[in-house]
Formats: structure tokens, sequence, C-alpha cells
């Protein structure tokens, strides 16, 4: 979901469907809706291929490259969302502390908060 200044919506977008157990993401293919509608941040979602929320290694690793490509471009990363299969739980990445609000990147230990 791209966002404009005051967080209201310019474009929903599906940037990539990937495979039954994985998927390969480039940060160009998120940003380029965000750069067309003209937004100042981003929120991404994905579903995990295995229903668990815990996030992976590359879940970890393609948001940093999305919070580092949005910095050189000007496009905050303001949350990353895995959706599971159980219960319909998520997880943020932002209050998982990966993702801080200043698009700031910290370890990957993780206390997860996840949400029914």
């Amino acid at each position: 979901m791209c966002l404009y200044v005051k967080n209201q919506p310019t474009a929903i977008n599906v940037c990539h469907i990937g495979s039954l157990d994985a998927s390969i993401l480039h940060p160009r293919e998120v940003m380029k809706t965000a750069i067309m509608s003209n937004s100042a941040s981003i929120i991404v979602a994905h579903n995990q291929p295995i229903g668990r929320t815990e996030p992976s290694q590359e879940d970890i690793e393609v948001t940093k490259r999305l919070v580092e490509a949005g910095k050189i471009i000007g496009i905050e990363l303001i949350e990353h969302l895995l959706i599971g299969d159980d219960n319909h739980q998520y997880i943020s990445l932002f209050l998982a502390h990966v993702l801080h609000s200043s698009g700031e990147k910290i370890s990957a230990s993780l206390s997860f908060l996840v949400v029914n």
C-alpha cells in the first residue's frame, strides 16, 4: 500500500506473486508503484508460505533492503506485515522491533508480537 504525506492511501498494488514455497523480491518491484503514485511511505504485507507468522531470515533481509532503498529515494517503509494462516494471525515487523519508525534497522533478535 502506498501512502501520501498524511498516511492517506495513494495506491494499492500486488507487485509480486511467488511460487508455492518461495519468493524472490527486489525492492524496485515494490518501489515502482510508490514512485509512480508520488507516495511518501509504504506498507508491505505478504503471506507466509508455510503459514507461520515467525519471520524468516529472508523476511528480515528483504525488510532491510526495502528500508535502504526507501532511504535513497525518499519513500519510508513504515510497516511490513507477515500474514499466517493459523487463526488469522499476523505479525508486525515494526512492533517486533525489526523496523523502527525512523526506518533504522536493528538486530535480528526478535521478540514476537502475534495478533489474532
